[in-house]
């Protein structure tokens, strides 16, 4: 049952060192959580919460304590969390994918704050900065 407040509607997550997938319908904010430190301990390598039509997701990757953290909207507007380093080409390794180092968080609080803003709101938590950017189709 969705609980007041609640914008996700679908948890999934992808284990880290199997095949294993978890998917929750109307996931309660401890579940996510739950996922989350999983994400952080190293047994699951991927989070994924959506909205009710699927067309705003959030997609969380982590490997101990380097997250890297996208909201799509639509399919056409991204948005990358940003750590406030200067963009340059370096590139780092989480869970088997490369990102751009100026979007890693290394804050497992951090993570749990912006995912929770989302859960409960389907946006960006606004406190933190976030790289955008828009597709057109």
């Amino acid at each position: 049952m969705m609980s007041e407040g609640q914008f996700v509607q679908r948890l999934n997550a992808e284990g880290a060192k199997s095949n294993e997938r978890v998917d929750v319908a109307s996931p309660q904010w401890e579940q996510v959580a739950q996922q989350l430190e999983k994400l952080h301990g190293g047994d699951v390598c991927r989070v994924d919460l959506y909205g009710e039509d699927e067309s705003t997701a959030m997609s969380i990757h982590g490997q101990g304590d380097a997250f890297h953290i996208a909201v799509c909207a639509n399919e056409t507007s991204y948005h990358y969390f940003w750590n406030g380093q200067e963009r340059t080409e370096e590139l780092r390794e989480i869970a088997g994918n490369l990102f751009s180092a100026h979007q890693v968080c290394d804050d497992f609080a951090l993570v749990l704050d912006i995912a929770k803003e989302f859960w409960s709101t389907g946006q960006c938590l606004g406190s933190v900065q976030w790289v955008s950017e828009q597709v057109d189709c």
